[in-house]
């Protein structure tokens, strides 16, 4: 559990621990090791589920401006406009908070809490009332996106065709299961 008093302001402790490592694996890279993306979303999600609330209410907008920034491949034009690896995170991260706060299997798995309980119905009414339509909205951005990426490179040829296809395709997989995550959520208004 969290305990409030001891966090520091949300904004610098992010600035000061998160964003030097975020921008390590996520832009130092040009294809991060998965455990450390797996890792990072989950110790990521942890912290959200302690200060989106009340000390981070902008935690998504926040992830949102990180994911609007593309990275180019090496040619002056960026290839999407979203950025790939943050996308990615953005994916993990939702499918980490749908696990931490809707997922029954998982929850089952743990011995009961009220205060564990408490959380996850504010966490889940939150991200409802402040940012639900957002969140839906960016995945379903970023999808399209990548899935009109993947129809542009389907009519090419040559080595790196491949290379960015899979990424492309990699998106798609993430965000379908990022999205299904969330519906049972009643994320997705209905």
């Amino acid at each position: 559990m969290c305990k409030q008093s001891t966090l520091e302001d949300p904004q610098r402790a992010t600035h000061r621990v998160y964003l030097p490592f975020l921008h390590l694996i996520l832009f130092a890279h040009s294809r991060p090791p998965t455990v450390l993306r797996n890792k990072f979303s989950h110790t990521l999600t942890l912290f959200f589920l302690c200060t989106y609330i009340d000390r981070w209410p902008s935690f998504f907008d926040d992830l949102f401006v990180l994911i609007r920034t593309p990275v180019p491949d090496g040619t002056n034009r960026p290839t999407t406009n979203f950025n790939r690896h943050v996308s990615l995170l953005f994916f993990h991260i939702v499918l980490e908070i749908s696990g931490e706060v809707a997922d029954q299997t998982i929850k089952a798995a743990r011995s009961w809490n009220i205060t564990r309980h408490q959380r996850d119905g504010r966490v889940r009414d939150t991200v409802r009332e402040r940012d639900a339509a957002k969140v839906n909205e960016a995945v379903l951005l970023v999808v399209t996106e990548a899935v009109e990426r993947m129809v542009e490179l389907r009519k090419l040829e040559g080595a790196n065709v491949k290379k960015e296809l899979d990424a492309a395709v990699e998106i798609v997989d993430w965000g379908i299961r990022a999205f299904g995550s969330y519906v049972g959520m009643s994320f997705v208004p209905l």
